[in-house]
């Protein structure tokens, strides 16, 4: 089998049933390889990324072999398979597929669901972590919690629930609390978790779902002391004291406040860990692995070809953070929007918030088959913009944007190219700029 017949295998399967059934057969026929590493499991809308990206850098820089599958993929799914800063290579990915579709099809045969795509993925991951003898892994969720692929830990060292927004209602509820409840599912009698910066009827429903609410930890900001000594577009440094930790001085080179939230929140999982016993973390390690982290699409700046920042915000709580990140930032640029969106998304919502900064906005489609068409694109943005340019084809819509953007430069203005809406605008654009 070539590992392009793998991944057409598994898209055949593209959604489950929304239990834990096929999965955990799966697992079980390879006899549970998520059990045999210790796990930290994060749910959350907003920060799971960033969060997971920051516990790998940090526990790389104390020497540690990290496993890390993050979702979703955008163009392989070997790009959400980790060991520290390496992919799956497609052969190892190849090899464990085979077994994984034997099984499947062992599993159809006896009655069972076929597991789905996002099953199948999952269940790489943990093999490949599992023979590769990891020394942790970091697990982000799927798409919620209680019924996630990736909720089959049976005592993860650490459960994390980052900042809860609305998203993806239409499987885990309209409201906060019944989001909230979902991601709860997450949480395992006896294992220490922690919640993030989040309302309080947010936290009030996790705490509820919790067998021992004992074992939670709470990171609020109202609780911490931060200050902002020196802040740029390459890096800010800032001092944060709570009741866990005290850092006088912490180098990072995520953009946005709301970054400093989510340093908080794995500073705080470093200290539960640390406290409980479970791994050694030095200074050195904590410091060095947050400097050293850079999280792709999430408020990242270019300055070649043209002043660029691309985001893959496509919600709420990401969008705000996003144009947060505008107002401290980019308050002198001229700025122009290259945007695209999900169907399921509130595109309404991000193009008001946008139209504050900008009134010229290139609409394009993104590279997934969810994706909103321009004409719907512009029926919405016609509320908010008065200059609207589209084009179906984004490689040439972003050259389109890019060319508008160099008519402000040329009378000596400072601009800015946004590129923002959906992950599957912004991966395609950075790879363009990668070449």
């Amino acid at each position: 089998m070539q590992y392009t017949e793998a991944v057409s295998y598994f898209e055949k399967f593209p959604m489950g049933d929304l239990s834990l059934v096929a999965i955990k057969k799966l697992l079980s026929e390879l006899n549970n390889p998520e059990n045999s590493r210790k796990a930290i499991h994060i749910a959350g809308t907003n920060g799971k990324g960033s969060v997971s990206n920051l516990l790998k850098n940090i526990l790389m820089a104390q020497g540690y072999r990290v496993g890390i599958y993050n979702s979703p993929y955008i163009s392989s799914p070997c790009e959400t398979i980790m060991i520290n800063h390496q992919p799956i290579p497609k052969d190892d990915f190849t090899s464990i597929s085979e077994k994984i579709i034997a099984i499947a099809n062992k599993m159809k045969h006896e009655g069972f669901t076929h597991p789905s795509s996002f099953e199948c993925y999952t269940a790489i991951a943990f093999q490949y972590f599992h023979q590769e003898q990891t020394d942790y892994v970091i697990v982000e969720a799927g798409m919620g919690g209680i019924s996630d692929a990736t909720n089959v830990f049976e005592n993860p060292i650490l459960s994390i629930i980052t900042s809860i927004s609305y998203d993806h209602m239409q499987f885990l509820g309209n409201t906060l609390e019944l989001i909230a409840e979902n991601k709860a599912g997450i949480i395992k009698p006896g294992s220490p978790f922690l919640i993030g910066k989040n309302p309080d009827n947010v936290i009030s429903t996790i705490l509820s779902k919790a067998a021992d609410p004992s074992l939670a930890t709470i990171y609020s900001p109202s609780h911490a002391e931060i200050s902002i000594l020196n802040s740029s577009i390459s890096s800010t440094v800032f001092s944060i004291k709570t009741p866990c930790f005290n850092y006088p001085s912490i180098e990072t080179a995520l953009l946005g406040a709301h970054q400093i939230d989510n340093i908080a929140l794995a500073l705080t999982a470093c200290s539960i860990l640390k406290n409980r016993n479970i791994l050694e973390l030095s200074e050195k390690a904590i410091l060095s692995g947050i400097k050293n982290t850079r999280w792709p699409l999430r408020c990242e700046y270019f300055n070649q070809p043209s002043p660029l920042l691309i985001d893959g915000a496509h919600n709420k709580d990401s969008i705000d953070a996003f144009c947060n990140v505008l107002d401290t930032y980019f308050k002198d640029y001229d700025i122009t929007f290259l945007f695209a969106s999900l169907s399921d998304k509130d595109t309404d919502y991000m193009l008001k918030q946008l139209s504050r900064y900008s009134d010229a906005i290139f609409l394009t489609e993104a590279l997934s088959p969810r994706s909103l068409s321009v004409e719907e694109l512009k029926t919405l943005a016609l509320k908010y913009f008065s200059r609207i340019f589209t084009n179906t084809k984004l490689q040439q819509a972003f050259s389109l944007a890019l060319k508008s953007c160099d008519s402000f430069s040329e009378k000596k203005r400072n601009t800015l190219l946004c590129c923002v809406g959906s992950l599957y605008l912004a991966h395609p654009i950075r790879a363009l700029l990668k070449g």
